[in-house]
């Protein structure tokens, strides 16, 4: 039996195939992201297009190299970078590039939220 993990993290997506009953693993692929070039200071930004492209890629890198063993895949795992607002249309299209957990471009106006309601802790 075989397990097919993937992690979309901030740098790139990874796959995996994992042979459960060895812990072996099979094969593995990996896609680096790319970021929204010449943004501000601060500002760190990706196409959520990056992510599925990435993702398709490298599962389907995973799933040529086990060739037909592939039917023997009997879980997928995700995991994933959080805290991206991905804005859709009405079609389930992202409208704009998402900002990422490492964005700074609002750190003045949390600032002034923390003076405000006195701190992290009365938020």
């Amino acid at each position: 039996m075989l397990c097919l993990g993937i992690d979309s993290g901030t740098a790139s997506t990874r796959a995996l195939v994992l042979d459960i009953e060895s812990g072996k693993v099979l094969t593995l692929a990996r896609r680096e992201h790319t970021f929204v070039q010449g943004l501000p200071h601060g500002h760190v930004e990706q196409l959520p297009q990056t992510w599925t492209d990435a993702a398709d890629q490298t599962v389907r890198e995973c799933l040529a190299a086990i060739d037909r063993r592939k039917d023997e895949i009997v879980a997928i795992g995700v995991s994933a970078q959080q805290h991206g607002l991905v804005v859709l249309d009405g079609q389930n299209e992202s409208i704009r590039p998402v900002k990422l957990w490492s964005d700074t471009s609002t750190a003045a106006e949390t600032d002034e939220l923390n003076k405000v309601f006195s701190g992290t802790d009365a938020m």
